[in-house]
């Protein structure tokens, strides 16, 4: 996944995703993986959210949302998240009602290569990303 603004969920509690290494225990959705890889990427076009307004993530993010894993950009149109409202996992277990926008915009990513999985908890939102190939 491709985070542009976040505290990732980790062994250690909530790290902003510029300040993690290779090595680190990242959360899935409560199990640990190892965190190989973190790369910088040039992200043009962006994920935000009205209630969790630190997180910025790839305007091509999955998110987990109440109804299932749901393509932010495929959500746009979709005619329960009018206006770009959707329902969100937080933490695994509760519901958050939350408004997404995608916006055309230049910035800095960082995208994780994590051991065994394709999906990572950021600001309380179970989050992963296309280009990964998670359906």
């Amino acid at each position: 996944m491709i985070i542009a603004k976040g505290n990732v969920s980790t062994a250690e509690g909530p790290v902003p995703v510029e300040n993690l290494k290779p090595g680190m225990l990242v959360d899935r959705g409560h199990r640990a993986r190892n965190l190989l890889k973190i790369e910088q990427v040039q992200l043009h076009q962006t994920l935000h959210f009205e209630r969790n307004k630190d997180l910025v993530l790839a305007g091509n993010s999955l998110l987990f949302t109440l109804t299932g894993l749901r393509s932010a950009i495929s959500l746009k149109g979709v005619r329960k998240a009018m206006n770009g409202r959707i329902q969100m996992l937080f933490e695994g277990r509760k519901m958050q009602e939350d408004v997404m926008k995608i916006k055309k915009e230049e910035v800095t990513g960082y995208r994780l290569t994590i051991e065994g999985g394709k999906d990572v908890l950021v600001n309380g939102y179970d989050v992963a990303d296309k280009e990964e190939g998670v359906c």
